[in-house]
């Protein structure tokens, strides 16, 4: 059966984007992640064959405060690349990175850029 783990709406102060005042005074960024994944049914209890929900998080949070990116095209791509590196079973991951503040003249609840990547695009 395919799995799809995902972790939704984790939040980080970090320092990313194209301007100075973003990189200097940061921003709170939220990150969606989903794993896609083939489990059997005598899998599906098995604490082994699924990422560690703890694990994943924790991978994200390490890319997402321990780089500064300008885009949250690579910041997401970065976030992708270092889950199926981690966890060779999962087949696709994707990941939405929003922020709500922008430094321009102008309302916005938000931008989003979503960021889809599967193993062949890793390996190739």
């Amino acid at each position: 059966m395919l799995v799809t783990l995902a972790l939704r709406g984790m939040q980080f102060h970090a320092f990313h984007g194209c301007l100075e005042v973003e990189r200097e005074l940061g921003q709170i960024f939220s990150i969606n992640v989903g794993l896609d994944y083939e489990l059997s049914p005598e899998e599906a209890d098995d604490p082994e064959a699924v990422p560690s929900y703890q694990e994943v998080f924790e991978r994200v949070q390490h890319v997402v405060m321990g780089k500064k990116f300008r885009t949250l095209e690579a910041l997401g791509w970065d976030i992708g690349k270092t889950i199926l590196e981690a966890y060779p079973f999962v087949e696709d991951v994707y990941v939405d990175v929003s922020s709500s503040q922008l430094f321009v003249p102008g309302l916005i609840d938000s931008k989003v850029v979503t960021v889809s990547l599967d193993r062949e695009e890793l390996e190739g």
